[in-house]
């Protein structure tokens, strides 16, 4: 999806405010996934669903997010910034071209456990993860 000159939009999962859809659907939780590429200085908006949860995470260059004091964040490569529930996220690439995810979901409400490569939703579950991998049986 090309949503204006210089930018180049991939919907993984989920429905743009343009209403282009992913191919992957999963009404649980919602998943808005966007890979998103701009060319230097382009700007980009996408609205997020009110109480989802989202994230912008930045692969190339940088990209400056739009702050509520009026000024700017800017979030460089390989970085993560964490956005409040509902945001309209306004960006904009930095002096060099850019490429970063936009990925939102609802929250599942779940307890979350994590240790080394596993997260599970208990520590007994977490603890038999690791007895299964240790004997062979993962």
């Amino acid at each position: 999806m090309k949503s204006r000159e210089g930018a180049e939009i991939r919907v993984i999962s989920g429905e743009t405010s343009r209403r282009t859809r992913g191919p992957v659907i999963q009404p649980l939780t919602d998943p808005l996934y966007l890979d998103v590429s701009l060319q230097a200085q382009v700007d980009f908006d996408e609205p997020v669903e009110a109480g989802h949860s989202a994230f912008i995470y930045v692969g190339g260059g940088d990209v400056r997010l739009a702050a509520e004091d009026g000024g700017e964040v800017v979030i460089g490569r390989d970085q993560l910034a964490v956005l409040g529930p509902g945001d309209a996220p306004q960006l904009r690439a930095g002096d060099q071209p850019a490429r970063f995810l936009l990925i939102a979901g609802k929250p599942l409400g779940e307890s979350v456990w994590r240790g080394g490569p596993f997260v599970m939703n208990t520590r007994e579950e977490l603890t038999q993860a690791f007895a299964d991998y240790q004997s062979g049986n993962f």
